[in-house]
């Protein structure tokens, strides 16, 4: 399902990106035809690797509500927020990658400089608050030798990183 998104996600994308070749914006400066061009890399990069922390996260909840084994109730409310934190990142990323590409939605005051760095500032926020619940709900789970008491301990760790 999420290879699927993904795929669905660059499909559009690619759409975008050739509507927006074919009508271009205008720009004053060489910086804003750069940041055209570049920019759309970024939120593919985050929204990609969100949907990757959806599987992850999604697959180590399904786990633990099947087999009612996971770590402590901490590690189940970070995976939550993991999930949470994710599932932003995708649908708001590709959102603001749409707005940006899309030489009239561009205009508007929501695809704006100060609202795209309101939304990194929050995103940020909720993905530290992700990776400080995980943290403290296993602090030694990089310590060698625990993995053989934590189940799931490699995809834990994938979460993680």
């Amino acid at each position: 399902v999420t290879a699927m998104l993904g795929l669905v996600y660059l499909s559009v994308l690619v759409w975008f990106f050739r509507m927006s070749i074919l009508h271009p914006r205008t720009f004053t400066k060489d910086s804003g035809v750069k940041i055209q061009r570049f920019a759309p890399f970024g939120y593919i990069f985050l929204v990609l690797s969100a949907l990757v922390e959806v599987a992850f996260s999604t697959w180590l909840l399904l786990q633990y509500r099947f087999h009612h084994n996971f770590p402590n109730v901490e590690f189940r409310t970070g995976t939550r927020m993991t999930l949470f934190s994710a599932c932003w990142t995708v649908v708001t990323g590709g959102a603001y990658s749409f707005l940006f590409i899309h030489p009239t939605w561009s205009k508007t005051p929501i695809a704006s400089v100060g609202s795209q760095s309101i939304w990194v500032v929050i995103t940020w926020v909720l993905w530290i608050i992700s990776a400080g619940l995980l943290n403290r709900s296993l602090p030694s789970l990089f310590i060698q030798g625990v993995c053989t008491t934590i189940v799931y301990c490699g995809q834990i760790r994938s979460l993680f990183g």
